[in-house]
């Protein structure tokens, strides 16, 4: 197992403890959160990614990718492992305060780190095995992600809210120790630098990129509109249905199962099929979670809930794999202002979807509308995106356009041999039958 997977381990049950699912809102509800403040901090991760921005200005300074990756990531994990502590010493007033600034230096930390990442690995990981490479990495990352969801909710429920995340926090704390040590064994390529110097000519390469800047237009829109409910996903499960924290828990940890499976699966199809395609399905996928909320009508809510999450995790294995690929595919000197650009837009977008949907939740009343209403709504607006996805997504490249191509006119010419074929067939039944009353005629004779 690479350094880079067993990293992503640690790193991903940590983060599935406390900055995303359940545990992280209940730890905010138990400090007093409101509808606002939970999305606020869920939006965090969003609302620093225009940092990126400034990024590949950044690595022209700063060079030397392995070390910026490692002291940004651990200071990441660190802000995030001290936010709750710090929160729960500090006066009641202050809890709030210092918990969101914790998250809030986490994702600009984050940003970073996962910015140099990929710079990185782009280098480290041959082009050809990008798919196969990380739908295997984020399969294990979320299998660890997916038992870390579990122990946390047996703890939690267990040993009780004080101790079980006294319990979890000193965990992360250790791992934090143990990766920093694994991330020391990470391969640092040399580095080729963009031929701009000045940050704004570096950023008009992804500009000029006309197919590229469609794409990120139109996923800033589509998370947009996702962010607007998804923020409040956990919130609408703990106190809109009035589902117990533990089994909250225990359907997220479906929902990152599910996201095991499938990016695995993901990764393997784009042997099969184009990554273009695959991005759509991804896109549908997503856009059912929301519609199936109009099944609370009819259907328990915690059933339902499962059916949701199940659906979530396919579409979040996509959702985490192929944009991935569509910033690696980018020119090898500009990658890092290609994803800057398009992280940068979709996080943004990301921010103020969550942040309007926290207002919007936050002054309504309506246990409907906070249910199903507002969900099925942004289900239908997602499903007309998706509609006008394939004019909107390029193919990932010209070789994966002309094999598109080149299977449709494939199976055109194979729809139109199964026609010849029936026409054929059916001219000579009709022969035997002229034969046959022919010879019947003549036997008359």
């Amino acid at each position: 197992m690479s350094p880079d997977t067993q990293a992503a381990i640690y790193s991903s049950i940590i983060r599935n403890w406390f900055l995303f699912g359940p545990i992280p809102v209940a730890l905010m509800l138990y400090i007093g959160a409101s509808p606002l403040h939970i999305s606020i901090v869920v939006s965090m991760l969003s609302l620093a990614k225009p940092i990126e921005w400034v990024v590949p200005r950044l690595m022209r300074r700063f060079t030397d990718r392995k070390r910026m990756f490692i002291w940004c990531s651990m200071l990441e994990l660190a802000f995030l492992v001290a936010a709750g502590p710090l929160a729960l010493v500090m006066p009641v007033d202050w809890q709030l305060l210092v918990f969101i600034a914790c998250y809030l230096l986490t994702a600009i930390c984050m940003s970073i780190s996962m910015a140099y990442w990929t710079s990185l690995i782009g280098d480290v990981i041959p082009r050809e095995e990008h798919g196969a490479y990380f739908g295997n990495r984020q399969m294990i990352s979320f299998l660890a992600g997916f038992i870390a969801l579990i122990v946390g909710g047996v703890v939690l429920e267990w040993i009780g809210e004080t101790l079980g995340f006294g319990l979890l926090y000193l965990s992360s704390a250790v791992l934090l120790v143990v990766r920093l040590f694994i991330l020391r064994k990470y391969p640092n390529p040399p580095f080729v630098q963009s031929v701009e110097t000045s940050l704004l000519r570096m950023m008009r390469k992804p500009l000029a990129d006309h197919a590229f800047m469609k794409m990120t237009a139109f996923l800033a829109g589509f998370m947009f509109l996702m962010y607007f409910a998804a923020a409040q996903f956990s919130y609408i499960l703990l106190r809109v249905l009035s589902i117990d924290p533990f089994w909250v828990t225990i359907v997220s940890a479906i929902a990152v199962g599910m996201q095991t499976i499938a990016s695995s699966v993901w990764g393997r199809l784009t042997k099969k099929y184009p990554i273009r395609t695959l991005f759509i399905w991804t896109l549908l996928a997503l856009t059912i979670v929301w519609l199936l909320f109009a099944g609370l009508m009819v259907l328990p809510a915690l059933f339902l809930v499962m059916v949701i999450q199940a659906v979530s995790g396919v579409g979040l294995g996509g959702w985490r794999l192929f944009p991935l690929l569509y910033r690696l595919n980018a020119p090898h000197t500009e990658r890092p202002a290609y994803s800057g650009m398009f992280n940068a837009l979709i996080g943004l977008a990301g921010f103020i979807g969550g942040f309007l949907g926290g207002f919007v939740y936050d002054h309504t009343e309506s246990i409907w509308m906070q249910s199903i209403g507002i969900p099925v709504t942004i289900g239908l607006l997602l499903l007309v995106l998706t509609g006008i996805a394939p004019y909107a997504i390029p193919h990932l490249n010209r070789l994966e356009k002309e094999q598109a191509e080149e299977r449709k006119l494939l199976r055109f010419l194979k729809k139109m041999e199964k026609r010849s074929n029936r026409n054929l067939t059916r001219i000579e039944k009709g022969l035997t039958r002229m034969e046959k009353r022919i010879t019947a005629l003549q036997g008359t004779v």
